[in-house]
């Protein structure tokens, strides 16, 4: 276990770096959960990333870089789909506790870790749905509810559109996490863009040291078409 008063202040410092100015009480709460997934990865594998500076820098800082995306101030209800460790949907909810996370992931066992790892952190704007991404955007209290969709997921832009942008209300925003590298990917999505209901996609460097990472931006300009997301498997098999 770390010393949690170390661990905390070294989260606030790294915030800073990126210009996100974080309350004592959000970065305690950001330490107790590090340490509860660092504790708890011994036992099953929730991230390759053990070494503390890198967890706070590819984690932490990296989730909480998605904060600066213009629009994200107004969000109340936003939507993490397959968060995997809670990466963002923790980091969101810790330093914005006025909105609501919603977090998909697919495996039940995961979910049951965040949930009681938040617990103890005392992150209680979170909301856990056990479903796969391509059954989440079908649930009505889900699609089309949310002013913010994003995703961390390895997946090209189009599969992930297809996954999230239903989620989206019309007018909210779907913002995948990219690198920079991704650029003809991000061209290669006008098509799926289109039919999914997106009117423009823009790109946003995340400004997060030692990465490359920048934001795929798409604004929802219309509804989506009730066929999308397709059968659990499709979207990655034949990408839009």
């Amino acid at each position: 276990m770390s010393d949690l008063a170390v661990l905390q202040n070294r989260i606030k410092n790294s915030l800073m770096q990126i210009g996100i100015k974080a309350e004592d009480d959000a970065c305690r709460k950001l330490a107790v959960y590090m340490d509860g997934v660092l504790e708890k990865n011994k036992e099953i594998n929730l991230t390759a990333i053990t070494d503390e500076e890198r967890f706070i820098r590819e984690h932490i800082v990296d989730s909480a870089s998605i904060l600066k995306v213009q629009g994200l101030d107004d969000a109340k209800s936003i939507c993490d789909v397959g968060t995997g460790a809670g990466f963002p949907g923790i980091v969101i909810a810790a330093l914005s506790p006025d909105k609501t996370v919603t977090m998909v992931d697919s495996l039940a066992k995961r979910l049951k870790v965040i949930e009681d790892i938040a617990g103890e952190a005392g992150i209680g704007n979170i909301r856990l749905v056990h479903a796969r991404a391509e059954e989440a955007g079908h649930m009505a209290d889900l699609r089309e509810g949310f002013d913010i969709v994003t995703a961390r997921a390895v997946a090209a832009l189009p599969v992930l559109a297809e996954l999230c942008v239903p989620l989206a209300r019309k007018g909210g925003m779907f913002i995948a996490f990219k690198t920079a590298s991704s650029s003809d990917e991000v061209k290669g999505s006008r098509r799926a863009a289109n039919i999914l209901g997106v009117g423009e996609i823009k790109t946003q460097d995340a400004g997060v040291p030692g990465t490359d990472h920048v934001f795929a931006v798409m604004k929802k300009t219309g509804k989506t078409p009730g066929k999308y997301p397709r059968k659990p498997g499709d979207p990655g098999r034949n990408p839009l």
